[in-house]
């Protein structure tokens, strides 16, 4: 609850900061992620995570500015900014360090699992809890363990174009 925050630091110079994301890839991200956690299940598809919850900015931004009363806001670009998250944090938040960044940063791999995975476990997700939490876990480490064996292929998001447009204006502010 966005609203607890302000109560919590009552007297605090609060800077709130949103991140948002491209509609398509945050749903690719929230089907994989709620097939990942057992949320989805067959016959149910992406169209679960189509909804303004997830999608609208505008409103998200709405409820941030609504909780957060005279706090600053500020609005950055989640695929920007993902690239060295705690520098962009800190620029954003004011803060400039001259901590030199290490000599040879690991690049951060993108751990999503191949589109025959996801499939696997939407199927698995409509089984019983008590064995496809099992069954769930098994396949996830799998799918990690063995690179390749369940493809390359990665989860494209399919969201109507309609659906994008319908919310254009979050993706303006």
């Amino acid at each position: 609850d966005l609203a607890r925050i302000p109560k919590c630091f009552p007297n605090a110079k609060r800077v709130w900061i949103a991140l948002l994301r491209r509609q398509d890839g945050l749903a690719s991200s929230l089907y994989a992620e709620h097939l990942k956690k057992g949320l989805i299940a067959y016959p149910q598809d992406e169209a679960q995570v189509y909804g303004p919850e997830f999608l609208d900015h505008w409103e998200r931004l709405r409820m941030i500015a609504q909780a957060s009363q005279d706090d600053e806001i500020v609005v950055g670009s989640f695929e920007v900014m993902k690239r060295d998250l705690v520098a962009n944090f800190l620029a954003r938040m004011g803060c400039h360090t001259d901590i030199a960044a290490p000599a040879e940063k690991e690049e951060r791999q993108n751990v999503a699992l191949p589109a025959k995975a996801l499939g696997a476990l939407r199927l698995i997700n409509a089984l019983p809890r008590r064995v496809s939490w099992r069954m769930r876990e098994a396949l996830i480490d799998l799918a990690k363990s063995r690179p390749g064996l369940f493809g390359t292929s990665r989860l494209e998001a399919r969201v109507p174009s309609e659906l994008l447009a319908q919310y254009e204006r979050g993706n303006r502010t």
